[in-house]
């Protein structure tokens, strides 16, 4: 998507037309992917943008729905474009309560988001919550924002009796280099799943 500068939209005053604005909603959660449908979403997006002031709250209360669908992937990720931080409770609530997927994207969208607090969410996503789903998306979140700052956070995680959380927890810390190479090679030699024990070895230097 775009623009590159997201932050260039957090204060306008353009006034849009209600019913234009309705038709880019609808146009950016078109499912269709060919190559003129993406440039329409594009534009769709970019007519969000430019009267943001009117379309982020009626994106944020299309994710405020009691029921969230993976219909609404294109609205979680089109968020940060706007970096307001209106956005970041509502990402956060999707990301511990909307189904894998949108869960998942909802991580992506924190780890894009230009402002500083969405990292803390993420952070509040691994460490606070008791949902699996969730702390796999914060930390791969985590693992795309690229912040080492967490990694204290990650090694608290990285024993997690989860597989799955523990698997996505070492793909953060072994992206961010948070574990040193001792560590590295006793995950490898010790852990109880294969698939994370081969994760290590691959993110052994030498190996990635």
């Amino acid at each position: 998507m775009l623009p590159d500068d997201r932050t260039r939209n957090q204060e306008q005053s353009h006034k849009s037309d209600p019913a234009k604005l309705d038709t880019a909603i609808q146009c950016l959660l078109a499912p269709y992917g060919n190559s003129g449908n993406r440039r329409d979403r594009d534009r769709a997006l970019q007519y969000l943008l430019d009267h943001a002031d009117d379309a982020h709250p009626k994106l944020l209360a299309l994710l405020e729905q009691v029921d969230t669908g993976t219909y609404l992937t294109p609205v979680v990720m089109a968020l940060p474009y706007f970096g307001r931080s209106e956005s970041i409770p509502v990402l956060e609530k999707v990301m511990q309560t909307a189904s894998e997927a949108l869960s998942l994207s909802a991580g992506e969208a924190l780890a894009q988001h230009p402002l500083p607090t969405a990292m803390n969410a993420l952070i509040r996503g691994l460490t606070q919550s008791h949902s699996n789903k969730t702390m796999i998306a914060a930390a791969d979140g985590l693992m795309t924002r690229g912040d080492q700052s967490c990694c204290p956070l990650l090694l608290k995680m990285i024993y997690h009796p989860d597989r799955e959380v523990r698997y996505h927890v070492l793909q953060a810390a072994g992206q961010l280099n948070c574990l040193s190479q001792q560590q590295l090679q006793s995950i490898a030699d010790n852990d109880s799943e294969p698939v994370i024990r081969d994760l290590a070895i691959q993110l052994l230097p030498g190996n990635c």
